[in-house]
């Protein structure tokens, strides 16, 4: 998902008893920041999240070298403003991302809808632009992590910014999706049926009721 404007929305402020206790005892966590990239040719601005180790934040993290991953309490010690907290997936996690997920009214689509209804029992979240939504669990994903589906689905080789921003379907839990749980899911990522969302949107703080105010979002 594309961010633009002239500044990156602030991070928000974590609400450490949102993310599943689970996750917290994981020595699976770095930072995030974002970083300004301006297009050549166009001059259009992007912020892409850069993501940082949490031992020293001027040092870059890797989804792929866990000697550059650290607890959650020290990414936390690091957040602000502007640095934010991540979590690497490792099996048998399983991140569900879906991007441009809200309709023109700022609602989420039918789709989103039906994708959440089946992470039921999950922890879910907004993502950091306020117009996307992730959600964790574990099971077993037969397939390489997918990147450019309709929505994503990743296991290893990934890291999410985490918001802690809870959806008010969330739960504090990582749930265990069965086979067919996955095979749905899949077969939902597949699908170039599935209604889209709205993309016209520039660099915003979220404002669902659900979000604290002071802000936060996914990374490579």
């Amino acid at each position: 998902m594309k961010i633009g404007g002239e500044q990156p929305p602030d991070i928000a402020q974590v609400v450490v008893q949102n993310i599943p206790v689970v996750m917290r005892q994981r020595l699976q966590w770095i930072n995030w920041r974002f970083k300004k990239d301006v297009n050549d040719k166009t001059g259009e601005i992007t912020w892409r999240k850069v993501p940082l180790q949490a031992v020293n934040t001027q040092i870059f993290a890797k989804s792929n070298d866990p000697k550059t991953w650290n607890t959650f309490e020290r990414a936390l010690a690091n957040a602000s403003p502007k640095c934010g907290i991540a979590y690497v997936l490792q099996p048998p996690d399983i991140g569900i991302d879906i991007d441009d997920c809200l309709t023109a009214d700022e609602e989420l689509t039918p789709f989103a809808q039906s994708i959440l209804a089946r992470c039921a029992d999950t922890y879910q979240e907004w993502s950091p632009s306020g117009h996307g939504v992730k959600a964790f669990g574990q099971g077993n994903y037969p397939l390489e992590s997918g990147r450019n589906r309709r929505i994503e689905i990743y296991t290893t080789g990934r890291y999410f910014t985490v918001t802690s921003q809870a959806l008010p379907s969330s739960a504090p839990r990582l749930r265990a999706f069965s086979d067919d749980d996955i095979a749905w899911f899949i077969q939902q990522a597949d699908d170039p049926n599935a209604p889209q969302g709205n993309k016209s949107y520039s660099a915003v703080s979220p404002t669902k009721s659900t979000i604290d105010i002071f802000d936060d979002a996914p990374v490579s």
